[in-house]
């Protein structure tokens, strides 16, 4: 109320954005998160399976000491019988049966460590498969290892390297909306009403009614940033120069870890070729010392030295075997 007189209006307001110079970009701008979060959803995912890999490998590993631990033991066993009939017989003397009992239950405990060893490491596996605990997971030999795997590394489609590049994008679309900011928006206003005016307070009388409505155009110019857009040109520039920076040194740093898996993985390639050819030796040697033994042609120190000779061996072979193991999984791990 004004006075002695009643006023009100109605309407409806519609406002558009008619020119807008940093629209493109700001859209441009949600694509590359979106793009990001592909990217580091595939990522997540190619590590997962690479822990798969490495769980199973562990697993197979720790399998094949069990299984060596198991063989040593029943080699064991069989020379503790060998000694005990000669003992029996007065062949022997006591305290080398002795010895080999306490080697026995020596190696017994040690069995019983790799086995939890293995058990762990399988359901190490299962945990990463999420696989059911109360279920039996049997180990196939798709994954084997031939240990004849080279080195590829493609940095183009590496998680790292298109991380960078979408860093830059993000530079170059901050820098393309910081120019176009000293552009103006151009909205336009369009209003359709009435408008009452009246000495009493009737709405209803519509002789009282006047239209109203209008339609208009306003643009925004910026007159002065107090220089932010200079700064910030400066900054993503900065930017920008050092992911390049650290692009350069990425791949150089790829490059020689690429290089020393590959070493490393032939390294282990004739660790293992010398494992096997010292265990196909004291497999013969065991052999042969084992029947001099028996023909009391030589003592029982040879047999000894050749069982360990053997254990020794497959030792080394699985030690190889998980060298060359982590040495693929660091390649691997390259071009993730």
């Amino acid at each position: 109320q004004f006075g002695t007189a009643f006023s009100s209006a109605v309407g409806i307001t519609v406002r558009q954005k008619v020119y807008d110079p940093v629209f493109h970009l700001e859209r441009e701008l949600k694509a590359i998160g979106r793009e990001k979060a592909v990217l580091d959803e595939e990522f997540e995912q190619k590590r997962i399976r690479l822990r798969v890999v490495a769980a199973y490998y562990q697993a197979l590993l720790n399998r094949e000491a069990c299984q060596n631990s198991r063989r040593l033991l029943s080699s064991l066993d069989s020379l503790r019988q060998d000694v005990r009939i000669r003992v029996e017989n007065e062949l022997e003397n006591l305290s080398l049966l002795n010895a080999l009992n306490q080697q026995y239950r020596q190696q017994q405990n040690k069995a019983y460590a790799d086995s939890l060893n293995w058990k762990a490491s399988l359901a190490g596996l299962k945990l990463e498969m999420h696989f059911p605990s109360g279920e039996e997971l049997r180990l196939t030999d798709s994954l084997g290892l031939s240990m004849e795997d080279t080195v590829s590394l493609n940095t183009a489609d590496n998680y790292d390297i298109r991380n960078y590049d979408l860093q830059l994008e993000e530079s170059r679309n901050a820098l393309g909306r910081l120019n176009r900011s000293r552009l103006p928006t151009v909205d336009a206003e369009g209003h359709l009403g009435a408008q009452f005016f009246s000495q009493s307070p009737n709405l209803y009388d519509l002789n009282r009614w006047y239209g109203q409505s209008y339609v208009g155009l306003t643009a925004t110019v910026p007159i002065y940033d107090g220089q932010d857009r200079q700064y910030g040109e400066q900054i993503e520039n900065l930017k920008m120069e050092q992911v390049r920076n650290q692009v350069q040194a990425y791949r150089i740093e790829q490059e020689n870890k690429a290089i020393r898996a590959s070493l490393q993985m032939e390294s282990a390639r004739a660790q293992a070729l010398l494992a096997r050819q010292a265990m196909e030796t004291a497999e013969k040697n065991l052999q042969l010392a084992r029947f001099n033994y028996q023909n009391e042609v030589a003592g029982f120190q040879p047999v000894f030295d050749a069982l360990q000779t053997l254990v020794n061996s497959r030792e080394q072979l699985i030690a190889a075997k998980k060298a060359y193991v982590q040495a693929l999984l660091d390649a691997w791990l390259l071009d993730l």
